[in-house]
């Protein structure tokens, strides 16, 4: 891969942790009134958690899904490839660490196993959520070719995810972030085209960005869309934050945290796209990298998965 591709997937990384760890602060608060009041002038910072789900984290601290997105990109950087027992393993070691909130898929494949399926036939069969498309990111340093990146993203998902709209929801995603590494598409553009292919998911798609592009307030379209953690109300929401602030990283991520809801998973694509577009950290506020509490080990992991230039 070029220099381009690379420096661009490594600031989708960048951009991926530090947009999780900015979210944690109001993660899972639903009501907005509340979320404002306590929050205040502090959403330009990176924040302890108000939400209990979170309890125990500090400031600088990631979610679960940062921190299975760190366990994602740290296996796939010592393996150099997607090896699915592999890469389950270490998923399951994470979520088992006892260090983050379990959500309801990752309960379901533990109970699934526990009931004495294999570990490739224990998927969820009852969620799609947002989360299903917050570890695939590290599976873009090892393909040039967006099927084989597809297929991957897809057979990663499926191992936590039965749900068919959840596996479509990671297609829909990897191929909006090869168009933005590897063809240099402006987020939208990546968005609106990856949705032609992944026809399940055009129309939410054509829904966020008619509601972004009419400067419809965010509150007011999101409270509509659904501020939960399904990925049928996060998908028109991601699209309308990515319509509206189309390149200012921090602005959609604090127009995006100050909505509320299942804040975190939407920032972690978010973060992500604008990142890989800028095609290096600096769009990043400096302070949010430095002052992540796992800093050293995501630093180790993207550079093991994809040296600097």
């Amino acid at each position: 891969m070029t220099t381009s591709v690379n420096n661009r997937i490594r600031a989708a990384l960048f951009g991926a942790f530090a947009a999780d760890s900015h979210a944690l602060g109001g993660h899972w608060i639903y009501k907005v009134d509340d979320l404002k009041q306590q929050l205040q002038d502090k959403t330009n910072v990176l924040n302890a958690p108000l939400a209990n789900w979170h309890k125990g984290k500090n400031a600088g601290d990631f979610t679960h899904y940062g921190s299975q997105l760190l366990a994602s990109t740290q296996n796939i950087a010592e393996n150099k490839a997607f090896d699915a027992n592999s890469w389950f393993q270490a998923w399951k070691n994470n979520v088992q660490a006892g260090h983050d909130y379990v959500d309801g898929s990752s309960k379901e494949v533990l109970a699934n196993l526990v009931a004495g399926k294999k570990w490739a036939e224990a998927s969820s069969a009852t969620h799609a959520d947002n989360a299903a498309a917050c570890r695939f990111l590290p599976l873009l340093a090892i393909h040039s070719d967006v099927e084989n990146l597809v297929k991957d993203a897809r057979e990663q998902t499926r191992l936590i995810y039965g749900s068919i709209i959840a596996q479509d929801f990671v297609e829909l995603f990897a191929r909006t972030l090869f168009s933005i590494v590897h063809h240099n598409k402006t987020p939208l553009e990546a968005l609106q085209e990856a949705s032609h292919k992944v026809e399940s998911l055009e129309q939410k798609v054509t829904e966020g960005v008619a509601s972004g592009q009419s400067g419809r307030d965010d509150i007011v379209a999101t409270s509509a869309f659904g501020i939960a953690c399904g990925l049928t109300g996060g998908l028109p929401i991601i699209a309308h934050f990515i319509s509206k602030y189309p390149s200012d990283y921090s602005k959609v991520l604090i127009a995006n945290l100050v909505v509320g809801g299942d804040s975190a998973s939407r920032a972690v694509l978010l973060g992500s796209m604008i990142a890989a577009h800028k095609g290096d950290t600096s769009v990043i506020p400096d302070a949010w990298l430095q002052n992540l509490s796992n800093k050293s080990a995501v630093f180790a992991a993207i550079d093991r998965l994809i040296p600097p230039s």
